[in-house]
């Protein structure tokens, strides 16, 4: 395939992966709500196994797909160091850090999943009643490592989508001229508000505001 097409189906994943961040922390934020909200969310997502399973090997698909595409695009272009000393003094910092954002976005997926839903990383788990996802983010954020390696990871996220969310709107034709502005700035503010809203969960239950 061509680093065009290429491109294009990276695109393609990363719309799937956008939606899935944006569902993601929009049943996150359900923790302001309370405990029973929460966790009948979680419920509600366990009680349907015909969905939830599709979803998340769709969801693991396009994250190698994802992974797969990026490396094989950042080690094709350094073959042409020209071009990309070129596009290296042009860029902002958050497309020249695409790759090492990627990289810290793809450990902190690995720990996450470990963390609440393998639930493998903190023994306190174990006495919290079957899907208290309440319980296991009350316990997990008033640790300060815990919270401050979230809140981090989301500021990497947020880098990540900075730049991501504009390249794939370009990749996939809807970048034109006339709208470029908007896109940009539509797609730095989404990036801001699912930065900030993932920020949020951790900070507020560190600092006593949820409890």
């Amino acid at each position: 395939m061509t680093s065009v097409t290429y491109k294009f189906v990276m695109a393609l994943s990363g719309i799937v992966l956008l939606a899935f961040v944006c569902a993601h922390l929009t049943g996150n934020l359900l923790v302001y709500f309370g405990r029973d909200a929460l966790n009948a969310y979680a419920r509600a997502l366990h009680a349907s196994p015909f969905l939830l399973w599709p979803v998340r090997v769709i969801l693991g698909g396009c994250v190698l797909n994802h992974i797969f595409i990026g490396l094989r695009l950042f080690f094709k272009n350094r073959t042409n160091n020209g071009y990309i000393r070129k596009r290296y003094l042009t860029a902002t910092f958050a497309s020249r850090s695409m790759s090492a954002t990627g990289a810290v976005v793809l450990f902190f997926i690995l720990y996450h999943l470990a963390h609440l839903t393998l639930k493998v990383t903190d023994s306190r788990f174990a006495n919290l009643e079957s899907h208290d996802v309440y319980g296991m983010l009350m316990l997990s954020f008033s640790d300060l490592a815990v919270a401050s390696f979230y809140v981090i990871s989301m500021i990497f996220l947020g880098l990540h989508l900075n730049h991501g969310i504009a390249s794939m709107m370009q990749t996939l034709g809807l970048n034109s001229y006339k709208y470029r502005t908007a896109i940009i700035v539509a797609s730095k503010g989404l990036a801001w508000l699912i930065m900030l809203g993932n920020i949020s969960i951790p900070l507020s239950i560190y600092l006593g505001i949820l409890q």
